[in-house]
């Protein structure tokens, strides 16, 4: 067998075998990710409430307290319950809120946020009347606007979550757990 012959059947099998590493990396391989609980995600919101967050000329301010979330199977969107106080016309009114939301991340703080968040039920006792039809077409957008700077989960600057948090791909729900994925044998 010629010098060339040997060159070229060592470097097709060299190739050979790198495709096949690729191919098994890539389809084989699990992502490399991190989950997050529901209750872990329910501790570190906690400790972002409560807010305040005010409508277009003051007409009334929301007091946004005791978040409670749900991570529901099968749903990219995270659910959350809110007790709300509804300030308006010098009186002060309790309600109670529940909106859906999907997740944000946001590489240059490291940290998930709710994004269009949509306000599926507000009931204040039906003590603020016309006030509280105004309230459910327009609550998304201020209610929104007060949880879109609150991240519901920072990753810390030690350990793995440090170096995760410029390569995140994806960030999602899945399996009753929000999961951030730094490498994915997919992408």
């Amino acid at each position: 067998m010629s010098p060339i012959v040997k060159r070229l059947l060592i470097a097709s099998t060299l190739i050979g075998l790198c495709v096949a590493g690729w191919f098994t990396y890539r389809h084989l391989n699990p992502e490399l990710a991190i989950e997050v609980t529901q209750a872990e995600l329910q501790a570190k919101l906690n400790g972002q409430f409560p807010l305040r967050k005010c409508a277009p000329l003051q007409l009334a301010c929301f007091d946004v307290r005791t978040p409670k979330i749900t991570l529901k199977e099968g749903s990219d969107r995270i659910d959350v319950a809110l007790a709300i106080s509804v300030k308006a016309a010098g009186e002060e009114y309790p309600a109670r809120a529940s909106l859906s939301s999907k997740l944000r991340y946001a590489p240059a703080e490291g940290a998930v946020y709710l994004d269009d968040v949509e306000l599926t039920e507000f009931d204040a006792g039906g003590k603020l009347g016309d006030f509280e039809s105004m309230i459910r077409s327009y609550g998304s957008g201020v209610i929104g606007a007060a949880l879109s700077d609150t991240p519901v989960y920072t990753l810390n600057d030690a350990g793995k979550e440090a170096l995760a948090k410029k390569v995140v791909r994806d960030v999602r729900v899945e399996n009753g757990k929000v999961r951030i994925v730094v490498l994915s044998a997919s992408k």
